[in-house]
């Protein structure tokens, strides 16, 4: 039984990085798939939120340089 999701955005934590990325999103160069459906340069969107609240299951969110190294992900 599915107990919970957990999205990884293709980019660091961080503040610096959360600037960097503002400021690609407001010159129209996205690299994270996952970053430019959930946030917008301003914020969270309300869509993604809605939808993610809507969900019968808990949704985490990680950058890749927070997945734990237990998980062993090769592809992070």
């Amino acid at each position: 039984m599915l107990d919970r999701l957990i999205f990884v955005y293709d980019a660091d934590g961080g503040v610096g990085a959360m600037l960097l990325d503002a400021l690609k999103k407001a010159v129209g160069r996205e690299d994270c798939a996952l970053c430019e459906i959930t946030y917008s340069p301003v914020g969270k969107r309300s869509a993604f939120r809605a939808c993610t609240s809507r969900l019968a299951v808990a949704v985490d969110e990680l950058h890749r340089d927070e997945i734990p190294a237990a998980w062993r992900c090769r592809a992070c």
